[in-house]
């Protein structure tokens, strides 16, 4: 299902969470922030999804649940916002004969 996280560290991570004894797994996390529109400095604060630990191979995060402070559902338009992020992301996957690698991703923002 996807949830919405706090962090003891102060991160908000979305994705798609499940748990299982002590342990909360988020598969394709994605931090959530404020920031700028980059096109334009001076204008309102949006809010902005990047995706978090993007080097990991799995995509998936497994978090012992005394680091989360809260988790919660959220609202259907961030589901939607989620998922064009998801839509967005590209990935090169490392070929293990070749040194190169690249990952590029996409970040949605959304005015608040």
């Amino acid at each position: 299902m996807i949830k919405i996280l706090k962090l003891v560290t102060g991160e908000e991570l979305v994705g798609d969470v499940s748990r299982y004894q002590d342990t909360v797994t988020i598969s394709k996390p994605f931090m959530i922030t404020m920031a700028r529109d980059p096109n334009n400095p001076g204008g309102d604060m949006q809010l902005a999804l990047f995706p978090y630990v993007p080097y990991v191979k799995d995509h998936k995060l497994h978090l012992d649940e005394k680091s989360i402070v809260w988790m919660t559902e959220l609202v259907d338009s961030m589901v939607k916002d989620y998922n064009n992020a998801l839509e967005s992301l590209k990935i090169t996957e490392v070929v293990p004969e070749k040194k190169e690698q690249f990952t590029t991703f996409a970040n949605i923002t959304k005015t608040i």
